[in-house]
């Protein structure tokens, strides 16, 4: 979103939606300075609902007014805009620094030839006496005793902190709000099922020839339920606020 003023355009926070106010800089796509041209994305605007990116309107150079991770409001201006400027810098990445005839200087290694003397050279023999022992590469290994007593030091690990986006942000707020206001818990319950096994293996043969299907026992759990649930209503109650609806 793009308005003009004067000689310059500014560049504003659009609406992603109706009910989002605010959002966060997520990421600039070009460098304070860079030659734009319309159509060029030119940063991406994070809200906790969707991240989209705004593209350039107009072309010339941009200025930045607004850093990355600062929470801006929609119809912000966070940049503008020079139409009629243009900078010296691009966003077409780093140049590189090698020399031109850096082509040429690889290619120049040529593997020499052989010389003719190089076959008449008498081969070198190795001959290692079995009995003879190497020397050792690995000379001061401390002693056990020693290693034990030395004292150790431990570095702590390396760790790298990020800002969370304001979409985690309101993932995060759900998970914690569902551990606070949801009992989650598992119980077990033991019951005598052997009546209930009878039964199913009685009728399972007229259910299976008149459904087509074979009998389970959800069908008893779920007629055990609605029972319950008639005679204790409160089993089914749950909590908002300070009220158990």
């Amino acid at each position: 979103m793009s308005t003009a003023t004067s000689n310059l355009v500014a560049v504003k926070v659009p609406s992603v939606g109706e009910s989002i106010t605010s959002g966060v800089i997520g990421s600039w796509k070009k460098k304070n300075g860079d030659t734009v041209a319309s159509g060029d994305p030119l940063f991406e605007i994070e809200t906790d609902k969707v991240t989209s990116e705004v593209f350039a309107e107009t072309s010339g150079t941009l200025e930045i007014l607004v850093a990355e991770g600062t929470e801006v409001k929609v119809g912000q201006v966070v940049a503008h805009i020079h139409p009629g400027k243009t900078g010296g810098k691009t966003s077409g990445g780093p140049r590189s620094n090698a020399p031109k005839n850096s082509e040429a200087s690889v290619g120049a290694v040529v593997p020499s030839r052989p010389s003719p003397t190089s076959k008449t050279e008498p081969s070198v023999s190795i001959n290692l006496n079995v009995n003879e022992r190497p020397p050792s590469s690995i000379s001061h290994l401390p002693s056990p005793g020693a290693s034990d007593a030395a004292p150790r030091t431990f570095r702590p690990g390396k760790e790298s902190r990020r800002r969370m986006s304001p979409l985690r942000r309101k993932i995060a707020d759900r998970l914690v709000s569902a551990q606070h206001n949801a009992a989650i818990l598992t119980t077990f319950n033991e019951a005598d099922l052997s009546k209930l096994i009878a039964l199913r293996t009685e009728v399972q043969p007229v259910f299976q020839a008149e459904h087509g299907v074979k009998l389970g026992f959800m069908s008893f759990f779920i007629q055990a339920a609605v029972h319950a649930l008639k005679a204790v209503p409160a089993v089914n109650a749950r909590i908002e606020g300070e009220e158990i609806v």
